[in-house]
């Protein structure tokens, strides 16, 4: 549900509001992490984007996004 919310306030141009909503752990799901790291790349932040992509590069379900972000 965070993940959708998050997604949905990126689509509104509200990434830190994105990255609120994902707070305290953004970094249990594939789908909340590439939500955060979008969030924190749209708000000009890639270091931090990086660190929420981590490993998703290696992952089944989300390499894809994960090289396209």
């Amino acid at each position: 549900v965070r993940a959708r919310l998050a997604e949905v306030l990126l689509a509104a141009g509200r990434p830190a509001d994105a990255l609120a909503a994902l707070e305290p752990d953004p970094n249990t799901s594939p789908r909340t992490r590439l939500a955060a790291a979008r969030a924190a790349a749209a708000a000009g932040d890639d270091r931090a984007a990086a660190e929420f992509l981590g490993d998703l590069t290696d992952h089944p379900l989300a390499a894809r996004q994960a090289f396209l972000l």
